[in-house]
């Protein structure tokens, strides 16, 4: 198998995300995750109490909190259900 060319790997560099790929971290994953709750939190309080001009940049700013949350819980679901087939279908160790 030939090793991919310098424009081929250059290409796929975009396609990398490493904060979001930081995220899935064992040791960075639920401070992260309670992080953005306390900020959805926060969006979710200014949306209903605060000054009437950040009223509905907060509510579309908890709306993208909400979206990347559940992206993010399919994610480990699917991550999970993966690696339980896995399991199954793991031949057996002698």
């Amino acid at each position: 198998m030939s090793q991919p060319t310098k424009t081929a790997a250059k290409d796929l560099e975009w396609r990398r995300f490493p904060q979001f790929e930081k995220l899935f971290e064992a040791d960075q994953f639920a401070p992260a995750m309670r992080k953005m709750e306390k900020n959805l939190r926060q969006l979710e309080d200014l949306a209903k109490n605060g000054p009437e001009a950040d009223r509905e940049r907060a509510r579309s700013a908890a709306l993208a909190y909400i979206r990347t949350i559940e992206l993010i819980r399919q994610i480990v679901d699917k991550r999970n259900e993966m690696a339980a087939e896995a399991a199954t279908w793991a031949p057996a160790v002698r």
